[in-house]
Order: structure tokens, then sequence, then C-alpha cells
């Protein structure tokens, strides 16, 4: 790793950048075993999807692989019941993905965070899909229509009144949009 000259990026030695923001995360991806990421990854995703289960009827069965290209994880998902779990089928049976994403961690930190959106992305082959195309465009199109509800488990963790409470001091204060603007600017 070298420090680029603004103390912002560093640089792998293959030559690409990474916000310094994101090595802490590279290294934990690198470091942990996949399965781990996995189990995390997909209760994250099934908290976030839980209110979208519908949506996620037509995915029914399929597999999934995310492959991020610069920490060298493929991280392999089912999608079961309406939820997104860990596929613990072998890595030999890759072939049998009906989906494969692929591409570097600050795509894909960008695509999460919502401040570049899918499109720009894909067209512009930071993120890549291979497999079952109709598949594919169904996962791009749901994560476009995607809106993250983080007032639900305020309200689930904090109760009625907490939750209401917290909301409202959030949207009074204004930290969800400099949070975006931070999270924009540190990703650039």
């Amino acid at each position: 790793m070298i420090l680029s000259g603004d103390f912002r990026e560093r640089t792998t030695a293959a030559g690409e950048s990474l916000p310094v923001l994101l090595w802490p995360v590279a290294l934990l991806l690198r470091g942990v075993p996949d399965a781990v990421h996995e189990t995390a990854l997909s209760r994250v995703l099934s908290g976030v999807l839980r209110a979208h289960a519908e949506s996620l009827r037509p995915l029914e069965g399929r597999r999934v692989t995310i492959v991020v290209t610069d920490t060298g994880n493929r991280l392999r998902f089912r999608v079961r019941a309406g939820r997104v779990g860990r596929d613990p089928t072998p890595a030999q049976a890759d072939t049998e993905r009906d989906v494969v994403i692929q591409g570097r961690l600050l795509d894909f930190v960008r695509l999460a965070a919502r401040t570049e959106d899918p499109d720009t992305l894909f067209f512009a082959r930071r993120l890549s899909l291979e497999g079952d195309t109709e598949t594919g465009l169904y996962i791009k199109n749901l994560l476009d229509a995607l809106e993250i509800d983080w007032r639900g488990p305020l309200y689930r963790f904090l109760g009625r009144s907490g939750g209401e409470r917290a909301t409202a001091l959030v949207e009074r204060s204004g930290v969800e949009a400099t949070l975006r603007g931070l999270i924009e600017r540190a990703l650039r």
C-alpha cells in the first residue's frame, strides 16, 4: 500500500486506488473467511428487503455470486422463502450460478450508499453482470428501486415513542443529508 499525495486515497500494488476510509473494510474482507461475510451480508440484505419480500418472489431459488475483484472475495447467496441467505454450495459449482455480479469494493460501496445509481455503475462497466440476463436485469432494477428504511429499525429498537423522537431528531438535525454529503465526498 502506498499513500497518494493527498492522503485521501491509498494505491494498491496493482495500481488501483481506494479511499483511505475503505482500507479497513478491504483488510477485513481479505482477512476474514467469505462464509462470515456471506452470513452477515445475508442478514443485512434480508433485513433491508423485509418490506420488499414480494419483490423477491421472482428470484426464488436463484443463486447469485458477488465477486469483489480488488479483495478477492466470492460471496455466494441464494433466495429462499422471501429471504436472501448464504449459499454453502462449493466454489467449484460457481458455473451453476444464475447471476455473477463483479466489481471493485469502491463501486459496491457506491451502490450500497446510493451515491451512484445502478445504471451508471453497470453501463459504465464498473460493475458487471454475467449469467441469466433476465435475472440480472431484475436484480439491477430491484436495486435501482430500493428505498432503504432507516426509520423501521429505530422503531423496532427504541419502541414507538423512542422511535418517533429519534426520527424527529434526525429529520430536524439534517444529519441524513450531511452524512450522505460526507459519504459522497469520501468516495470521490
